[in-house]
């Protein structure tokens, strides 16, 4: 059965490819997630690298630049994994690249806890991206002042296009085992916003407390949005997220749905072993 006679049926599409990729999706509703589960975490970083640079060469053909946000903790490891796979991409021009961060926490950029800082180490060292095209977080001393002026950076840096929501090319996002996702966590008022780009995140359940985060509408105005998840430690979260027919803010995570664009899962088997797929 092909994905389009899938889709018409509304039954269960799987797939495999030579990464060792299978391929679930919802058969009848093109808003669906696209859910891919690799057996193990190599070919997770050999497709997701895929994915990025494919979507880099079309960003780059239509619009001459490649817009990309980054979360912090286990997807910089999947990028820092897949270093030689970009190392061995002749055809990658980095002066077309501009990063940016879904969030950050409210602490210097050398500190440990930095996204930014984590960033830099693990990916951004290594591959030939123009300082000025990377967009850290602002260090100021005030994390209001903070969101206001990363706010600022996105609507000058990223095209408008006479729209009031600019749109990144993809933003790789993770959950933690509580369903948050960037720093939008169960519950907080933040889910709720509905005019900002960044907003302030004060008292956070997860420490270091104070943080910024890119709010739910400038998260789903991208083209292309991934959820990065591995380890056995996020099995029960992700069946939940993937389980839940609709958005509740206990899971932040399941709030996430693109307005024009692409979601795509990418996990490895530890991750999706409880979940029991669409129905």
């Amino acid at each position: 059965m092909s994905k389009d006679e899938a889709r018409n049926s509304n039954r269960l599409f799987c797939a495999f490819d030579p990464v060792g990729k299978t391929t679930r999706t919802s058969g009848g509703d093109d808003q669906q997630p696209v859910i891919h589960i690799f057996p193990d975490v190599e070919r997770l970083v050999q497709a997701l690298t895929a994915d990025i640079l494919r979507i880099y060469r079309e960003a780059v053909q239509s619009r001459g630049k490649f817009f990309i946000a980054l979360s912090g903790g286990s997807v910089l490891h999947l990028l820092q994994s897949g270093l030689s796979l970009f190392r061995q991409t002749p055809d990658i021009d980095w002066s077309d690249w501009h990063v940016f961060w879904v969030d950050e926490r409210h602490v210097p950029w050398t500190s440990p806890d930095s996204n930014y800082g984590e960033a830099k180490r693990l990916f951004l060292d290594h591959v030939p991206i123009r300082k000025d095209h990377v967009h850290p977080v602002p260090e100021l001393p005030d994390v209001d002042e903070v969101a206001l002026a990363y706010e600022e950076c996105l609507r000058k840096v990223l095209p408008m296009n006479g729209v009031d929501v600019p749109r990144f090319d993809a933003v790789l996002l993770g959950v933690g085992e509580d369903g948050h996702t960037a720093s939008l966590f169960p519950g907080h008022d933040a889910l709720h916003e509905d005019h900002r780009l960044v907003v302030p995140v004060r008292h956070a359940p997860k420490a270091p407390s104070d943080r910024v985060t890119m709010t739910l509408p400038m998260l789903c105005a991208a083209r292309s949005i991934f959820f990065c998840v591995t380890g056995m430690h996020k099995a029960e979260v992700i069946a939940r997220i993937l389980a839940t027919p609709q958005a509740m803010s206990a899971l932040p995570a399941r709030m996430v749905h693109p307005t024009d664009g692409n979601l795509l899962w990418m996990m490895d088997r530890d991750a999706a072993h409880r979940w029991e797929g669409p129905v």
